[in-house]
């Protein structure tokens, strides 16, 4: 089987030279016919042309380096595996991919490629999700800055920065033709998978396989109620907070005043423009190559039945929030005495 291997030598502060070495001896050991790309500025280009009537593509990086791999996987039709360098490994964390090279020539002799949604916002696929807001804006200052290799603590001083003066833009969100949030300020997310930085993760319960997006907006005004809001985030409570605006939809629309906001796709900067983006789900677009016991287990569409019962439940409060309209505009200050819903430990 033809095997397209994309290393990032950048990645884990070196380590993805190595990997990347063995992963190729690996590969071509176990019979396999490996073709190996470096990362570089013109990998989307490459990418392409190496993966026709390729059986496999495995990834050795981060999710950035998954995030500008999907498009071509998508169109080729090939299935993708993540070996996981980066910082966060979302992707890889979904379906349980390690950097083990023996984990690898496994999947690629069980040969399991079942199909999951990806996303795309503005014509630009995405696989994890989409954020609008605050935590956008952290990603942006740290990529203008960036030298070398991003540790957890790279972030450190960009969310110092970014509390004393937090990017909350006011946004309208509309999904599937139903405008849900009406001008207001706060932090989106769109969620194609349940994998958030730092294990936050908050649309704990997204699925890939159900052919739909989640948004989920948390209305802010101040650095307190972000933090309110993280906290929220880590007990898994975000998602079904009242004051939250959570739904699934096939399509999703949002547009905001004056300039574009900061927004990041996958960990890496989206550059909106205009008045408005668009995104939509591409239902079972993508083919991952699982590992051998996850491909066993069948847990990909494990969690499908799950999501589908919680549907009505989230529709029939989406449409309590939009009919509460601005009167909830003030919830993110909890106890400032404007009347909005108190914290969960306050209730």
């Amino acid at each position: 089987m033809k095997v397209v291997l994309v290393v990032n030598t950048r990645s884990g502060r070196g380590v993805g030279r190595h990997v990347g070495a063995t992963l190729e001896d690996r590969i071509a050991g176990a019979g396999h016919v490996c073709v190996r790309l470096d990362v570089g500025p013109d990998i989307e280009d490459r990418l392409p042309e190496a993966l026709h009537r390729a059986g496999a593509l495995v990834v050795a990086g981060g999710d950035g380096t998954v995030h500008h791999a999907a498009r071509a996987a998508i169109d080729a039709g090939v299935p993708i595996h993540h070996v996981p360098l980066g910082t966060e490994n979302l992707f890889a964390r979904e379906f349980g991919m390690t950097r083990d090279a023996d984990a690898v020539l496994a999947a690629l002799a069980q040969a399991d490629s079942p199909p999951v949604d990806a996303g795309e916002a503005d014509g630009r696929v995405f696989l994890v999700m989409c954020s609008v807001g605050a935590d956008a804006s952290v990603i942006l200052r740290l990529h203008a800055e960036r030298k070398g290799s991003i540790r957890r603590l790279s972030y450190a001083p960009h969310i110092a920065a970014e509390a004393l003066r937090p990017a909350l833009p006011r946004l309208t969100v509309t999904v599937d033709g139903r405008e849900v949030v009406s001008a207001r300020r706060g932090l989106l997310i769109i969620a194609n998978s349940r994998q958030y930085a730092a294990r936050l993760d908050p649309v704990h319960d997204a699925s890939m396989t159900d052919g739909r997006l989640d948004a989920l907006f948390m209305p802010a005004t101040t650095t307190a109620t972000l933090c309110l809001w993280a906290l929220r985030c880590w007990l898994r409570e975000a998602s079904g907070h009242p004051s939250a605006v959570h739904t699934r939809a096939e399509r999703i629309e949002i547009a905001w005043e004056g300039a574009p906001p900061p927004a990041q796709i996958d960990g890496e900067a989206f550059d909106l423009s205009g008045e408005r983006a668009t995104l939509r789900v591409l239902p079972a677009a993508l083919r991952v190559l699982l590992p051998a016991d996850r491909a066993a287990s069948g847990t990909v569409a494990a969690d499908s039945s799950k999501m589908k019962e919680a549907t009505d439940a989230d529709e029939t409060r989406v449409r309590g929030a939009v009919g509460r309209g601005d009167r909830d505009a003030a919830v993110d200050e909890g106890r400032g005495g404007r009347g909005g819903p108190q914290p969960a430990a306050h209730r």
